[in-house]
C-alpha cells in the first residue's frame, strides 16, 4: 500500500509541475498559489554521476537532474583518499559541480544527495573517484601592465598582470632584457614570484628601455608559453625654472620648466600645501627635449602672501601613475 501511495503522490506531482501556468490563472492571490506539500518522502536518489574533466588540480562532474521531485538543492559529499567516509563539502542548485585547488596525487571521491525544501535528503548517489593529475601546461598570465618610475631618487619598474586561468599555479618567472629579441632559452630569469605583481629595482638605469616577459609555472613545474613583451623607460626628472623655490612674485600666467631628455607627456600641478589639495592642473605633450618650456595657465584665484606649491610630472605611454616628477617649488604672490 505504501508503494502505491508513493507512486500516486509522485504522479500527482508530475502532473502538477506540468501545469503551473494553469494554477496561476486560476488564482492571483498569494494564498492560493500552489506550493508542494510535505508528504514526508525525500527526493529520489541522484543518478548518472560522471566526470567531465579531471586534471591539473581541478575536477568537474555532473549528474542527471531530478525531473519530478521538488528539489531545493543538492548536497555535495567528498572524501580525500577515502571512499567510505565522505563529508559534506558544499551545496548547489545546479546539476553539476566543480572543485579546484586540489592535489595531483590525491584520490577524490564524490557523491551527491538531493534535498527538498522541507530539508528531507535523498539517499546518496553512487560514489565516483578520480585523481586530478598534472596533465596540461598552464595558460600564461594576461593583461600585463608596466610603469617605469623615477621617484624620490629610487628607480623601479612596476609590473602587474591578471593571473593565469589555471588554479594550480605555483608562481611566475620574470624575464628582462634591453632588446625585443631576447631568447628565454638562453636568458637567465630575473626573478620568481608567487604574486601577480613585481617591482624591479635590479641595476636599472635612467633613459634605458627595458623589456619584460612572464611565464606561469604550475605546482607540477609545467610552464606556460611566455607573454608578449611589455616595455617602458625610466625618465630623467624635469626641472622647475619659474617661479623659483621660496620666491615672491607678482601676478603671472606662465610657468617655466626644463623638459626631460625624451619626448613625453606632462602635467603641471598647483597645490595649496606640500602633500595634496590640488587647485589647478594642466596636461600637455612636449617633443622638445632638454629645453626651457613655458606653460600658459588659465586664470586661477590665488591669495596674496599665501604659499602655493607647484611641480611638473611626466608620464610614459598611457600610464596612470607618473614616471618622474620635479622638485616641489614654493611661491607666493605679492601686489
Amino acid at each position: 500500500m505504501s508503494e502505491f501511495i508513493e507512486l500516486l503522490v509522485r504522479c500527482m506531482l508530475k502532473l502538477i509541475y506540468k501545469i503551473p501556468i494553469l494554477l496561476m490563472i486560476l488564482s492571483c492571490s498569494r494564498e492560493n498559489v500552489f506550493e508542494p506539500n510535505n508528504n514526508g518522502l525525500p527526493p529520489n536518489q541522484p543518478v548518472g554521476l560522471r566526470f567531465y574533466f579531471a586534471h591539473d588540480g581541478e575536477i568537474g562532474f555532473e549528474w542527471t537532474k531530478n525531473q519530478y521531485d521538488a528539489v531545493d538543492h543538492y548536497n555535495i559529499y567528498r572524501g580525500i583518499n577515502d571512499s567510505i567516509n565522505l563529508n559534506i563539502l558544499d551545496k548547489t542548485t545546479n546539476n553539476y559541480f566543480e572543485d579546484y585547488y586540489l592535489h595531483y596525487d590525491s584520490t577524490y571521491n564524490y557523491a551527491v544527495a538531493a534535498v527538498n525544501k522541507f530539508g528531507l535528503e535523498s539517499p546518496r548517489s553512487k560514489t565516483i573517484s578520480t585523481k586530478p593529475i598534472n596533465k596540461y601546461k598552464p595558460y600564461p598570465p594576461y593583461q600585463i601592465s608596466i610603469n617605469a618610475q623615477n621617484w624620490l631618487d629610487t628607480l623601479s619598474v612596476k609590473l602587474s598582470w591578471y593571473p593565469s586561468y589555471d588554479t594550480d599555479i605555483k608562481g611566475y618567472i620574470i624575464y628582462r632584457d634591453t632588446t625585443t629579441l631576447f631568447d628565454l632559452k638562453t636568458l637567465p630569469p630575473l626573478e620568481f614570484t608567487n604574486k601577480n605583481y613585481f617591482v624591479d629595482t635590479n641595476h636599472l638605469k635612467i633613459l634605458k628601455m627595458y623589456y619584460y616577459k612572464i611565464i606561469a609555472v604550475d605546482n607540477g613545474d609545467l610552464t606556460s608559453s611566455s607573454t608578449f613583451y611589455v616595455s617602458d623607460m625610466i625618465y630623467d626628472r624635469p626641472q622647475p625654472v619659474f617661479p623659483t623655490n621660496n620666491s615672491q612674485v607678482k601676478n603671472f600666467t606662465e610657468f617655466e620648466f626644463k623638459s626631460i631628455s625624451v619626448p613625453a607627456k606632462y602635467k603641471l600641478v598647483i597645490q595649496r600645501n606640500k602633500l595634496f589639495d590640488v587647485i589647478y592642473q594642466k596636461e600637455f605633450s612636449i617633443t622638445k627635449i632638454n629645453s626651457n618650456i613655458k606653460v600658459t595657465i588659465t586664470p586661477v584665484s590665488l591669495e596674496l602672501y599665501k604659499n602655493y606649491y607647484w611641480r611638473i610630472i611626466t608620464y610614459s605611454n598611457e600610464k596612470l601613475e607618473p614616471n618622474s616628477f620635479s622638485d616641489l617649488n614654493c611661491f607666493s604672490l605679492i601686489p
